[in-house]
């Protein structure tokens, strides 16, 4: 006699529909009981196979024991983009859904766009009891309520310990996070771990979260952005200094801003509130500040050095160089504080008396060649200081003498100078560095010396000791390409590699710049050291770098991490304002981000024309009908969509009501009369001009 079918709202039959839904070879019982180990990681390689449509995959959690993770992956915005729901990514959801509602293995979960629109997908991880660990990545930059239902889901779950928002590995016109509703409350009063560094909020949620740390019990690892730091009367940032004195469970705290971050106020306040934190054992201020007074601003944290007595870690702010900038032409090397003496005494003190901080990470730009060896006297007369990171030394002097103390001193095993911008100053001097473990080439260090450039990789050639080499390659014409090639293909000791290509534009053929890129990714395959690459602004073809990457990654087993950034991704300036539109009002918007302003028009058309062509490889006539295509669009946008391109507005554009009467505004303008002027506007004349962003 044959079982009955299992009535209709049970438990069984609830798992047989959905098991129905995914391949059989997928359904995959979880072995994880009495001490053993789930089995679901052997599978892996076809699991992925199919969450890879979604931008996911399984992987080892390595924040908890034998746990799994289901994490984004960086796939041409797979998991963001979508308009209609494909096959392959139905199947893909139907495994998430089956992971979390029958493998209690699954420890964290990263939370991209696609699955927040499953609604059966996140009530299975509401109901999931293992998930101790949540990352929210992009959330929509208007109300969306599939995104409030994720974040009631997520604060429902009473086993939670660590909660992220991040941004980092969302496409750009994704890469936003607003909060919903109030963390710390509920369910989520037992978070030992909160990242909303990321996220979007208002003032009152800013100082919700901070009444809510305050009586948090649990948080012990905290990582904030400047919209929560500087909170207080005129952004003086009272209110975050006050938990930080009082906090009975912080133990590391990490800060971050936006580029150049000026709020003196705010800083004063925060360094004042870290001499008194009575917890904490690591600081990470990853602030952003100018080099204009950077060596005043970083002294401050001396005092925290000389008076925080639990402090064991600390991570200082950096100041980036400008070289990376595709608009300086001239030759750049860091401006020396005029008082950079006078900011070095607190730090001479502090690193003298302290005898509880192990670790100091420090960017010494700014200062001059005599305050930078009086720094390392000082290190070497504390024995209690383990490990002393250096993250940019100054430019404008040589670094020879610097290098020298450190010898002298005999505390090069306790100095790790992370980062130097390599200058005409200290070309020869490099070989005699072995303290120099990582360097940056940039040809704005050297203005038009291409010999002097051409001196910097031969010289690098017999560096064993350099181990991390980023190049920003403007203006580098054949000969320069080939010198960093020919150092690449005979180094033995490089582990990471970063090269941002910026080759002249009038490279007599498509085939020869395709052929440089050839040789760069070739050059890297062949380092048996390699771990890690990156490469910006290729001009490979589609169907060419996948396979380049697969070279690399198969003949260098240590690798770990291959990104390639093709070339039409890599003006920043035009990145984030430019990506929802990558062809605009006409060719020339187009080629935008791959052309400067003195090319003639006809040749940022073909130029545009080249570029859709390798991105969707297709031909002449489909590439410009594709572009004519996307401006037909444009042309046709509403006010607010228009605005939304320009990045003056994140959602919509709205008349504020002023003291006097006005008559007609423009949020008032009929839709024919809206149309009428925008044949008049292009998006870039907007953007060109306005003096913010949203």
């Amino acid at each position: 006699m044959e079982n009955p079918a299992p009535r209709a709202g049970s438990k069984k039959r609830k798992k047989q529909e959905y098991s129905d839904r995914i391949p059989k070879h997928l359904n995959i019982a979880c072995t994880k009981c009495d001490g053993a180990r789930c089995q679901l990681l052997q599978h892996r390689r076809p699991v992925n196979e199919v969450l890879r449509d979604i931008g996911l995959e399984i992987c080892e959690d390595s924040t908890r024991e034998d746990g799994i993770r289901i994490a984004i992956v960086e796939d041409n915005g797979r998991g963001y983009e979508f308009d209609v729901m494909q096959p392959s990514e139905i199947t893909a959801l139907n495994v998430v859904q089956f992971l979390l509602t029958e493998h209690g293995c699954i420890t964290t979960v990263e939370v991209n766009l696609i699955l927040k629109h499953r609604e059966s997908v996140i009530k299975a991880l509401r109901l999931n009891r293992t998930v101790e660990s949540v990352l929210i990545s992009g959330t929509s930059p208007w109300f969306c309520q599939t995104d409030v239902d994720a974040f009631r889901a997520v604060k429902s779950m009473a086993q939670l310990k660590s909660l992220t928002l991040d941004t980092s590995r969302c496409p750009p016109y994704y890469a936003y996070t607003r909060l919903y509703g109030q963390l710390l409350r509920g369910a989520t009063r037992q978070l030992r771990t909160l990242d909303v560094a990321a996220a979007e909020m208002s003032p009152k949620q800013a100082k919700q979260l901070i009444g809510a740390l305050r009586r948090s019990k649990t948080v012990e690892d905290l990582v904030v952005g400047e919209n929560v730091f500087t909170i207080g009367k005129q952004g003086s940032g009272s209110a975050f200094a006050e938990y930080l004195i009082n906090t009975d469970t912080l133990r590391t705290l990490r800060l971050t801003s936006k580029p150049d971050f000026s709020n003196e106020d705010a800083l004063w306040t925060l360094v004042m509130a870290l001499c008194q934190a009575r917890t904490l054992v690591e600081v990470k201020a990853d602030l952003d500040f100018n080099m204009i007074g950077f060596a005043a601003k970083v002294s401050l944290f001396a005092q925290v050095v000389a008076e925080n007595a639990i402090l064991r870690r600390l991570r200082l702010p950096s100041v980036k160089c400008p070289c990376a900038h595709s608009w300086l032409n001239e030759l750049f090397l860091d401006p020396r504080d005029p008082d950079s003496a006078d900011k070095m005494v607190p730090w001479l003190g502090a690193v003298r008396k302290n005898t509880t901080l192990r670790e100091l990470e420090i960017d010494l730009g700014g200062f001059g060649e005599p305050e930078c060896r009086e720094f390392f006297e000082a290190v070497a007369d504390n024995d209690a200081l383990h490990m002393v990171v250096i993250r940019h030394l100054p430019t404008d002097c040589p670094v020879d003498g610097i290098c020298k103390t450190i010898r002298e001193r005999e505390i090069a095993d306790r100095v790790l100078i992370k980062n130097h911008h390599v200058s005409p100053m200290d070309v020869s001097a490099l070989p005699g560095c072995p303290e120099i473990t990582g360097v940056t080439v940039s040809s704005r260090h050297f203005g038009s010396d291409f010999d002097q450039l051409h001196t910097v990789f031969t010289t690098l050639a017999g560096c064993p000791h350099v181990t991390s080499l980023s190049v920003h390659s403007w203006d580098f014409d054949h000969s320069l390409f080939e010198s960093l090639i020919n150092y690449m293909g005979e180094s033995k000791t490089l582990e990471k590699i970063e090269v941002c290509v910026f080759p002249y534009f009038n490279e007599p053929t498509d085939e020869h710049i395709l052929y440089l890129d050839k040789r760069l990714v070739e050059a890297a395959a062949s380092i048996p050291s390699l771990v890690e690459v990156n490469f910006t602004g290729l001009w490979l073809y589609s169907n060419h770098y996948a396979t380049f990457a697969g070279s690399v990654a198969a003949e260098r087993r240590r690798l770990t991490q291959v990104q390639i950034t093709l070339a039409y991704h890599r003006n920043p300036a035009f990145a984030n304002l430019l990506a929802p539109h990558e062809l605009e009002e006409s060719a020339e918007e187009s080629a935008a981000p791959t052309s400067t302003s003195e090319e003639n028009p006809d040749y940022r058309s073909e130029l545009a024309t080249l570029q859709v062509r390798r991105l969707a490889d297709i031909g002449v006539r489909e590439a410009k009908e594709e572009i004519a295509r996307s401006l037909r669009r444009v042309r046709m946008c509403d006010i607010n969509e228009f605005m939304r391109l320009t990045g003056v507005v994140k959602e919509c554009v709205e008349s504020v009501e002023g003291d006097r009467p006005v008559g007609v505004r423009i949020t008032d303008l009929n839709e024919h009369c809206w149309l009428h002027i925008r044949s008049f506007l292009k998006v870039s004349d907007v953007a060109g001009v306005c003096p913010f962003k949203a």
